[in-house]
């Protein structure tokens, strides 16, 4: 957080939980867009984790000492409140091909467009696009989803569930971005530091490290050629699946989904409502779409995608 201030919003109220508390802040549609589940937002300066989000408000979790040290305290209900949020999300809105508020640029890249192109490229070849991606989809979306852990702080992972086709495109972008990063060695002249564990393994030997670089290398090239192919032939359609199959995680993340938890004890699991587990000391896991929409949003494409192939082999 930068210490700017963004909107002005609404202190709607607090609710108690015995050692914390729920505050419920109203925030103007201005900064909607910037705002996500899980993602940071400053409220009279302070930097805090959004619990929960709606269309129109977003609440925040407060611990004694953060009661303590803040005028969080002396707030009463309808009181103004500074916003700020996390210029992340301006970064990210700033490199998109266009701002999500804008109409489309002609020169911005569109799924209709590149499946048109991808069409193309498999007729030429003899192959048939649409099928081929009915059939090797479900897996494809499966490994997407087991992948989906690696990239849990990473907040463009719930802009691969929009429906905005510029929001969707720039988040495989920074995706894709990211995970080259990641993959880039050190340069020449940064002094590495080996684990104290490569020496026990043996990896300091010469012969082991020249074997190491050079299949490292080869293994680059080739999950940087499957990158660009998942970018440029896969994503295009996934999208048109993701309008469909992301349906449940984005009425979550609007809050319109009653959030799910279950509580396990004496080996019985039960579902508990959100004020069971406000008001007791119950630990419940939060099984709600809104905890992972992205997984989930994979998950149901695979299903999407697994019954529309049965259903054409069976009557196409």
């Amino acid at each position: 957080m930068q210490g700017h201030v963004d909107a002005r919003g609404k202190f709607l109220g607090s609710e108690s939980h015995g050692e914390s508390w729920t505050f419920r802040i109203a925030y103007p549609k201005a900064i909607a867009r910037y705002l996500v589940f899980k993602g940071s937002v400053a409220v009279e300066g302070i930097s805090l984790t959004i619990a929960n989000l709606t269309d129109d408000y977003f609440e925040i979790a407060v611990i004694p000492k953060t009661l303590e040290l803040t005028n969080f305290s002396q707030l009463q209900t309808g009181d103004e409140v500074n916003l700020e949020v996390d210029v992340v999300a301006k970064y990210i809105e700033r490199l998109l091909p266009v701002s999500p508020s804008k109409s489309e640029s002609p020169a911005s890249p569109k799924p209709p467009a590149m499946i048109a192109v991808n069409w193309f490229l498999f007729r030429l070849f003899g192959g048939k696009y649409f099928l081929w991606y009915l059939k090797n989809g479900p897996i494809i979306s499966l490994a997407t989803a087991f992948l989906g852990p690696t990239w849990t702080s990473l907040k463009a992972r719930s802009g691969l569930i929009s429906a905005h086709p510029a929001v969707y495109l720039g988040a495989c972008m920074q995706i894709l971005g990211v995970f080259f990063t990641s993959l880039s060695p050190k340069r020449r002249k940064q002094k590495v530091r080996p684990d104290d564990m490569a020496g026990e393994l043996g990896l300091d030997s010469g012969l082991v490290k020249a074997f190491d670089d050079f299949l490292y290398v080869l293994l680059v090239l080739a999950m940087v050629v499957l990158s660009l192919a998942w970018m440029v032939v896969v994503a295009p359609l996934a999208y048109f699946v993701t309008l469909l199959a992301g349906v449940p995680a984005r009425q979550a993340l609007r809050g319109k989904i009653t959030p799910t938890y279950v509580a396990e004890a004496n080996g019985k699991v039960e579902i508990v409502g959100p004020s069971a587990v406000a008001n007791s000391s119950t630990k419940a896991s939060n099984l709600s779409f809104a905890q992972d929409p992205f997984a989930i949003t994979q998950a149901a494409s695979s299903l999407v995608l697994f019954v529309a192939h049965t259903i054409y082999n069976r009557f196409g």
